[in-house]
């Protein structure tokens, strides 16, 4: 009885992954039938408005290929959350398509089928529903989203110009997905501290050091993931001391532009928590006015870019007092910096 109780639980968990889009075909049929010759030509907002009316459709849609999304435009970028429960109105996730995420965002027609990961999670619930002893849930992408997505079977290039990011001067700051960090938060100027300890480590060549504010052990000594995190840790050190004279340069910079994320701000107060993670940048030109990042992503550390940014967090180390974390990385496939 349990074992056929479990090989239920298994046939309705791999299941879900082909789940019913449209008719009697599955997600993966569906598509397989669909092409650009039957595509119906449509757009993303189109989509997002009247969901119910393109379930399981075959279309044909333009927009800004960026990191597993297809954005309607660039403004798109601001409404784009994390949330599990949040519905992004002006973009659509590309289902299945993992090479785009390194890639710089590029301008393409997309043709697939529509679904949605809600639809997913209607489905666990009826099977649950029907089967409470079983153990069911939804699988693969969906199983921490609820968004729209569509499943391409083919996508044809556009533009390869490069898309610059979001300008200061294009949007106003309260649509901004960074603004300036309240002073008061806290642990603020512990988090600006650690930030500048990481420059310096940099600067100095001390690898020691940038490593213990970057590598912050959340494990156990010598469990799995601490020397893998410590590996991660010296690769950047590697990385950023290529450019170690701009480093010692912030140095003698005036005081950095501290950032924080709105929903993180908006999220630390509605929950009281003692500290919100923080973006110190520092200028590395004559003068970032105007040219400050807008959104998170902006802050990817790209050698054209205008700053030099480290995120700053607090971390509870493994049976000890939480630490703040401070980390440079360098994220490829950002927006490109405007001229």
């Amino acid at each position: 009885m349990r074992t056929a109780m479990h090989l239920s639980a298994m046939r309705h968990w791999i299941g879900l992954s082909l789940l019913l889009l449209a008719g009697s075909a599955t997600g993966k049929e569906a598509t397989a039938s669909c092409t650009p010759a039957k595509a119906r030509a449509t757009t993303i907002e189109a989509i997002q408005n009247h969901y119910e009316s393109w379930r399981g459709a075959c279309v044909r849609v333009s927009g800004i290929a960026w990191r597993a999304k297809l954005l309607a435009d660039r403004e798109a970028l601001l409404d784009l959350r994390d949330s599990y429960d949040d519905v992004q109105k002006r973009s659509l996730h590309l289902y299945g398509v993992s090479r785009l995420r390194r890639a710089r965002p590029v301008q393409v027609e997309v043709t697939g089928t529509v679904g949605s990961c809600a639809d997913h999670h209607a489905a666990t619930e009826a099977l649950q529903a029907r089967e409470p002893g079983a153990i069911i849930m939804t699988s693969g992408y969906c199983h921490t989203s609820m968004e729209t997505y569509i499943r391409p079977v083919s996508t044809r290039m556009l533009s390869r110009a490069p898309i610059p990011r979001l300008r200061e001067a294009e949007v106003p700051p309260e649509r901004r997905g960074l603004v300036i960090a309240p002073v008061d938060l806290p642990r603020y100027a512990e988090q600006v501290e650690a930030a500048r300890s990481l420059i310096e480590a940099v600067a100095r060549g001390d690898e020691k050091r940038f490593v213990k504010l970057d590598s912050v052990e959340i494990a156990g000594p010598g469990e799995d993931g601490v020397k893998e995190r410590n590996a991660e840790s010296r690769a950047r050190f590697r990385a950023a001391s290529r450019s170690r004279d701009q480093f010692a340069a912030l140095l003698q910079a005036g005081a950095p532009r501290v950032f924080v994320a709105r929903d993180e701000l908006e999220a630390g107060r509605a929950e009281s928590r003692s500290s919100s993670p923080l973006l110190v940048c520092w200028c590395k030109t004559a003068d970032c006015e105007g040219r400050w990042p807008v959104t998170r992503d902006d802050a990817d550390n790209a050698p054209e870019r205008p700053q030099i940014c480290v995120a700053t967090n607090e971390y509870t180390v493994f049976r000890g007092a939480p630490v703040i974390q401070a980390e440079f990385e360098t994220v490829p496939g950002g927006f490109a910096e405007p001229s």
